[in-house]
């Protein structure tokens, strides 16, 4: 029964095909998606990590860091950026980006970043 029951909940989150949408309107809370996705927290981290070979809150990061570069990009201010993305005060979004970029979002808009070979060798270059 145990299996069964495995296999519909892996079924159902396989069938989920808006995952950074979702992981959006759940305040980038694992325990909010999980509720959204209709299974338990536990399970929700089981899937995320054999689907994205990452922990839960390591993809909810880089889920939220990726949609903040975007916004800044497209000019958004930056307390408008640590609004939408559900920080309660821009400081604490500026030092989550500062930490996963290793450059503050006031000046993100200048830069293209490219990722190398490794995640956590980030460069900075110049728009042209």
């Amino acid at each position: 029964m145990c299996g069964l029951v495995l296999f519909f909940m892996r079924t159902r989150l396989n069938s989920i095909h808006d995952w950074e949408e979702r992981a959006h309107r759940a305040g980038y809370r694992a325990i909010r998606l999980a509720q959204m996705c209709g299974v338990c927290e536990r399970q929700l981290r089981r899937f995320i990590q054999d689907r994205f070979s990452k922990c839960v809150h390591a993809w909810l990061l880089e889920e939220r860091m990726s949609r903040a570069q975007h916004m800044l990009r497209e000019g958004w201010r930056v307390n408008e950026v640590a609004e939408s993305l559900g920080y309660r005060q821009a400081s604490h979004f500026s030092a989550d980006f500062k930490r996963y970029f290793r450059f503050p979002p006031s000046t993100a808009s200048e830069f293209r970043l490219e990722v190398l070979q490794s995640p956590f060798l980030i460069t900075k270059v110049r728009f042209s």
